[in-house]
């Protein structure tokens, strides 16, 4: 069970990563990967998140201060993200060969 639930957070991650990859924080604005769909992005209610998608998107795109600025718990949450898209297979296998 704990070799699927580190496979699904870090397919999880890996998307989360490609993603901020692959829009800058001023596209995500403009509603980003919702507008492919047509989709309009859902008004934002003020949560401890807010800035989030931004602030992944500027981390990716290696501009820390304004990924600080835009939301400072990416300080932690970025790292621990690329964390579980390394680590989760990597602990998963080791778990599968113990097993």
């Amino acid at each position: 069970m704990l070799r699927i639930t580190l496979a699904i957070l870090a397919i999880g991650a890996v998307v989360v990563l490609a993603t901020s990859l692959a829009y800058t924080p001023e596209e995500i604005v403009g509603g980003g990967p919702l507008a492919h769909f047509d989709l309009r992005p859902p008004v934002c209610p003020g949560c401890v998140l807010c800035g989030m998608s931004r602030a992944f998107c500027a981390a990716s795109h290696l501009r820390f201060d304004e990924a600080v600025r835009l939301n400072p718990l990416v300080l932690l949450l970025y790292p621990l993200v690329w964390a579980v898209a390394v680590g989760g297979p990597w602990i998963a296998a080791s778990a599968r060969e113990r097993s």
